[in-house]
This record gives C-alpha cells, structure tokens and sequence, in this order.
C-alpha cells in the first residue's frame, strides 16, 4: 500500500472521528518526564493541577478542563487503534512567569507570552502496548490527531516538535494556531 495515499486519506476519518464520536476513557495516566512522578487520573482538578505544576518551583494553576478533555480524546483515538495501557508523557506542562523567563534568559524556544505560563498548554509524548509490545506512539500520528481534535474545536494551539518527540496542545481562546508543521 502506497503510504502517500494512506496519510491524504487519514486527516479526513481523524476529523470525522474527533467531532462525533464520543470519549470511552476512564482514566489517563501520566509520567512527569522533570518530576519523575506518575499519577492516574479520571478528570481534571486539584491531582491533574498537581502533576501539571511547575517543574522548578512547584507553584501550581488551574489547569482548564478541557486541556484534560482533549487529552482524553486523543487517547480514546488510538485505544480505538489498538493501543493499550497509553501513558501520557509530560514534557512541560504549566510555567511559572519567573521559570518562563528563566527558560527564556538561558535561550529555550519559549514564548514570551507562553500558553504554558497561563496554565493552558500541555506538551507530551505518548507510550503504549500495540500488539504486545510498548513503545512510544509515533510522533507524528499524536500530532495528527492533536490537529483534528483541535480544528475541530476550531480554536487552540498545536505544536509539533518531531526532534524533540513531543506534541504541544493548547487551549487558547482567540484563534486556532499550529507551527512546527501546518496541520492537515
């Protein structure tokens, strides 16, 4: 099968997928790649406020209900593809205003008026057992459906950092943003 039609076929089911269908999930877990602290839970507040916090000073926000939301939609995606026992992997989640510019000062690709800072954005990879094996999911089909959920929102942020092998997701409020790769 010739994987250059596959992939202009694909961005049209996630699209379809994302607006219809409904969420099985009964709970996400995470692993805070800086903290190295697990944690699973079945919604958002204080413990996904918790796992969210600041990897440098612990300071803590309120991290909106959707953001888990859409967490939850991308790992309802790929249980419907087989994958099991999904992880999610934290790379950033909440920043201080003083560790944004710290991250800033030191010459990170971080924004000056981050997502991150306001508690809005979630940047991670994801892990499971496809057909009895764990690895981690390709970064690019996590991007994919981070796009199709997003779009489908019709606004919010998407990040896509292939070298890094991590996704951004956020949910701002003004427009639908995505770099690193224009969404499909």
């Amino acid at each position: 099968m010739n994987k250059n039609i596959s992939y202009r076929i694909r961005p049209i089911l996630l699209s379809a997928f994302t607006a219809v269908a409904p969420c099985q999930v009964s709970a996400l877990d995470f692993h805070h790649l800086h903290l190295e602290e697990d944690a699973t839970l079945n919604n958002s507040g204080h413990a996904f406020n918790h796992i969210c916090r600041d990897r440098l000073d612990g300071t803590r926000a309120r991290i909106p209900n959707e953001l888990f939301e859409r967490l939850e939609r991308v790992e309802s995606y790929f249980e419907r593809q087989g994958w099991r026992d999904l992880e999610f992997q934290i790379v950033s989640c909440y920043r201080s205003p003083e560790t944004n510019e710290l991250f800033r000062r030191q010459g990170r690709n971080v924004a000056k008026n981050s997502q991150h800072v306001q508690g809005n954005a979630f940047d991670f990879a994801l892990e499971g057992t496809l057909n009895g094996l764990r690895r981690a999911v390709p970064v690019r089909d996590v991007w994919r459906v981070a796009c199709a959920i997003t779009k489908a929102k019709g606004y919010g942020g998407v990040g896509y950092y292939p070298n890094d092998g991590f996704v951004h997701m956020d949910v701002r409020r003004d427009r639908f943003s995505d770099w690193g790769a224009s969404c499909p």
